[in-house]
């Protein structure tokens, strides 16, 4: 363990602990006593030791100058409620309200206060509870965010996941909507909720939405005439237009003059969709299967359908391409039996 210099009795003290971490390293973080609360406090360092000195030198400038305990009070729900106040998109809003409450149940301290070791509890107890990876992993990320915030607003005198890292997912074939599932979830959805439900499911398999993005969109952006949607609530925040299909037409219209109370087409259907999604995957008699496959479909369908991965991407909105390569250029065996006639086929001509 590092040991820092022993200063005059009423200056501020900072320690430098380390432990060993993964690939035999040794982590290091600054530890001092925070005048303003009298509660030991901690930030990670990283793992390099003069680093690790360096941040020690300059934290306890900042204890002396003052600077570290000028901190904004607030309590946790306050902080939770500000933050999501800010946000625009009602399900990530929701996520994040989710995120933090869950937090500030476990902990129940100030932003300040919160430490890098309580991050790490708060994962082993979301894992704990059954949550994958890649939901902690969506769950850090908020969590981060808002901690960013709280530094630009003066809650919090750093990021306690500034340098945390996130564990790799193992990335499975998305599940796909066979034609046959197709036709017995629409049945199902009618028949469990109604019409507004079908359209739902008809519309993301044809479109290609998200969830939010669907639940977002009024009837003033969808043009009828020019057969398309014009998409506002969504992920990266950048508009976008999707063709959509003389049947989809049809089936909107139909929708349209019993929603248009509503303002859109599933404006209002949040908690319909969470309630009722598991009935209508149960009476459909399929597979396990949310609403999110329904996008995953719609895409491999494209892929399968030899659209370039280009047009794809502006279709459903990856701001990366890398998303669309990664998780939906899978291939199953009737792919493999379907390339391998093509080129037979090919060979056999002449």
């Amino acid at each position: 363990m590092l040991k820092a210099s022993t200063p005059m009795q009423d200056e501020p003290r900072v320690w430098v602990s380390s432990r060993k971490c993964r690939r035999r390293k040794r982590s290091y973080h600054l530890r001092w006593l925070d005048p303003a609360t009298g509660i030991m406090r901690s930030r990670k360092s990283g793992t390099d030791r003069k680093k690790a000195e360096n941040d020690r030198a300059a934290l306890l400038a900042e204890l002396r100058g003052g600077r570290v305990t000028d901190l904004r009070p607030v309590t946790w729900q306050a902080f939770t409620d500000e933050h999501v106040s800010m946000m625009t998109g009602g399900l990530h809003a929701a996520d994040v309200r989710r995120t933090l409450e869950d937090f500030g149940e476990q902990f129940g301290v100030s932003p300040r206060r919160v430490t890098y070791g309580m991050v790490e509890a708060h994962v082993d107890a979301l894992r704990a509870r059954g949550f994958g990876q890649a939901t902690v992993n969506k769950r850090l990320r908020l969590l981060r965010g808002a901690f960013n915030k709280g530094v630009q607003r003066g809650y919090l005198a750093v990021n306690p996941m500034a340098n945390g890292r996130f564990e790799a997912v193992d990335l499975r074939a998305p599940r796909i909507v066979t034609p046959d599932e197709e036709t017995a979830l629409l049945d199902a959805a009618e028949k469990e909720a109604g019409l507004r439900m079908r359209a739902f499911v008809y519309v993301a398999l044809n479109t290609g939405a998200r969830r939010g993005e669907l639940l977002g969109l009024t009837w003033d952006r969808v043009d009828f005439e020019g057969e398309r949607v014009h998409f506002t609530h969504t992920k990266g925040k950048r508009d976008r237009y999707v063709p959509i299909g003389k049947p989809v037409v049809d089936l909107l219209r139909r929708l349209q003059m019993q929603t248009l109370k509503h303002g859109g087409p599933f404006v209002g259907m949040m908690d319909a969709i969470a309630h009722k999604w598991s009935a209508i995957v149960e009476r459909a008699k399929v597979a396990a299967v949310t609403p999110h496959d329904l996008r995953r479909t719609y895409v491999t369908r494209l892929i399968r359908a030899g659209v370039p991965l280009p047009t794809v991407q502006k279709l459903v909105g990856h701001a990366d391409i890398q998303t669309t390569m990664v998780y939906y250029t899978w291939v199953s065996d009737g792919d493999l039996k379907d390339g391998v006639a093509k080129l037979q086929a090919s060979q056999s001509v002449g």
